[in-house]
């Protein structure tokens, strides 16, 4: 008998084998049989995940922040002149009025529809790539959900065109081109979504990557996590008790202040601060660029740098600036001259400009 269970055993294929041959048939089936919870399959690479975490980024941004905000202001729970936009703040402000008055939002959702949607934009800014690519669609569902509980049909189907676009796999694709001009002087709200959002995308491509590196290759630290702001913390602990942690020669360095900037410009723009992004921008990236440099993440740096570059000239020159997300890739950076005014610019790995004057 104990032989004939174990010749069982052995014709039961392992779990891996069964994954695999549950997944081609659910490939080989009719369409209406086909179960689609799994949009992304295992093979995605990194590239892609931070492609969506870009887009996510740019929905929570253009679309599902504003949309909760202007609830909340007709709500008089928020400020109309307020010039920034905590998403987490306000979420919870829905949460706490929610619980307390069925009738508050428009169309009622359960609180933990709430926490679902906190939870999508904590995926976003601590870049957990493990969740995003887990859950990207589900996260996106909620929002639109969100968005129409409050009462904005318009963000609902923005996220919902977005969401349609990622599923069929058009990553290159999801967005529409966003102008905006890089501007100085007086705050201007375009442009500081605009510079959240090319910043947003330093963090995911360059900071996050490079300061993992950092720590897993030179300082053994046994991190899986791309998060910024958990990994900033952790050297800026570790770098008050040995100031040469980044590099050595820090008696000619100020490595805790630029720590600290480099802190503030990564909440700033998780946090929806856009009035300190817009007044900052320069600031920060110059900041990250020399973080990266100090931890010999050159390449990442250099890319941040054009991007600052870029950025300057757009200013200096009043361009207008398009915005095509998720940000093309390409492996030098290319100007384009016409009657002496710069008419475009392609950005080393990180986004694609098109400047024109205005």
């Amino acid at each position: 008998m104990g032989k004939k269970g174990n010749n069982n055993q052995n014709h039961t294929p392992p779990r891996r084998i069964r994954t695999q041959i549950r997944e081609q048939e659910l490939k080989n089936a009719p369409t209406a049989h086909r179960v689609t919870a799994q949009l992304v399959l295992p093979d995605v690479s990194i590239t892609d995940i931070i492609h969506i975490a870009e887009t996510l980024f740019f929905c929570l941004t253009y679309y599902v922040t504003p949309a909760v905000r202007i609830f909340l202001c007709r709500r008089h729970l928020v400020s109309p002149m307020a010039t920034n936009y905590d998403y987490a703040g306000m979420m919870q402000i829905l949460s706490h009025y929610n619980s307390i008055d069925r009738h508050f939002l428009y169309a009622p959702i359960f609180n933990r529809e709430i926490g679902k949607a906190i939870s999508a934009r904590n995926e976003i800014c601590h870049l957990d790539l493990t969740a995003l690519k887990k859950n990207w669609h589900r996260n996106l569902l909620t929002w639109i959900r969100l968005c129409r509980s409050v009462g904005d049909a318009r963000a609902a189907s923005n996220v919902q065109t977005v969401c349609n676009r990622l599923v069929r796999g058009q990553y290159q694709h999801a967005i529409e081109e966003n102008p905006f001009y890089c501007t100085t002087g007086t705050y201007n709200e375009s442009s500081a979504f605009g510079l959240s959002l090319l910043l947003y995308s330093c963090l995911a491509r360059h900071v996050g990557t490079s300061l993992r590196t950092f720590l897993v290759q030179q300082k053994r630290h046994p991190s899986s996590t791309f998060d910024v702001f958990k990994n900033l913390k952790h050297i800026i602990e570790e770098q008050k008790i040995k100031s040469d942690f980044l590099a050595t020669g820090a008696s000619h360095r100020s490595d805790s202040i630029l720590l600290k900037v480099a802190m503030d410009a990564r909440n700033h723009t998780c946090h929806g601060k856009f009035s300190r992004v817009f007044s900052r921008w320069k600031e920060y990236l110059q900041t990250w660029v020399s973080l990266l440099d100090i931890i010999n993440a050159k390449e990442a740096a250099g890319e941040i740098q054009q991007v600052l570059n870029s950025l300057v000239v757009a200013e200096s020159d009043i361009q207008q600036c398009r915005i095509k997300l998720p940000f093309q890739w390409r492996r030098k950076v290319q100007l384009q001259f016409s009657c002496g005014r710069l008419l475009s610019v392609q950005l080393t790995s990180i986004l694609l400009l098109q400047q024109t004057s205005c």
